[in-house]
């Protein structure tokens, strides 16, 4: 999402000198959201559940 980049692209600023290098395509950010499952799920975005049960 846009959301991950701007996040990347933030966070990459905020370190000033001692930032990372990224390539601000919110790849860790993504990555952190998955890990800590408190990102957005396409399963939030379609809100039928019952398609994803079998």
């Amino acid at each position: 999402f846009d959301f991950h980049k701007q996040s990347d692209g933030f966070l990459e600023r905020g370190r000033g000198k001692s930032s990372l290098g990224t390539t601000k395509k919110g790849i860790g950010p993504t990555y952190s959201s998955k890990a800590t499952r408190n990102g957005i799920r396409m399963s939030d975005l379609v809100g039928d559940f019952s398609i994803f049960t079998e």
